[in-house]
C-alpha cells in the first residue's frame, strides 16, 4: 500500500497529484533507463508506459486503497 509523503501532510498535496508525480518518476526513470541502452527516446517511453500499464487503473487503484489515518487524542 502507498503511504502518504510528508510533503503531502505539509501541503495538502492532493493524493491524485501525488500519484500522478510517482508514476510519472517511474515512467521518467525507465525511459532513461532505456535511452541510456541504445532505444530510441519515443519508443524508450512506450516501452515505459506498457511497462506500467493502465495509469487511470493503477492511479485509481492507489486512490481507492489510501486507507483514513485515525489519530489519537
Amino acid at each position: 500500500m502507498m503511504r502518504r509523503s510528508l510533503r503531502s501532510w505539509l501541503w495538502r498535496v492532493p493524493l491524485s497529484q501525488e500519484v500522478d508525480e510517482e508514476i510519472a518518476f517511474h515512467v521518467e526513470m525507465r525511459t532513461r533507463e532505456l535511452v541510456e541502452r541504445g532505444v530510441d527516446p519515443r519508443l524508450a517511453r512506450e516501452m515505459a508506459l506498457a511497462r506500467v500499464g493502465d495509469v487511470g487503473r493503477l492511479t485509481r487503484t492507489f486512490e481507492m486503497s489510501e486507507e483514513p489515518v485515525v489519530t489519537r487524542p
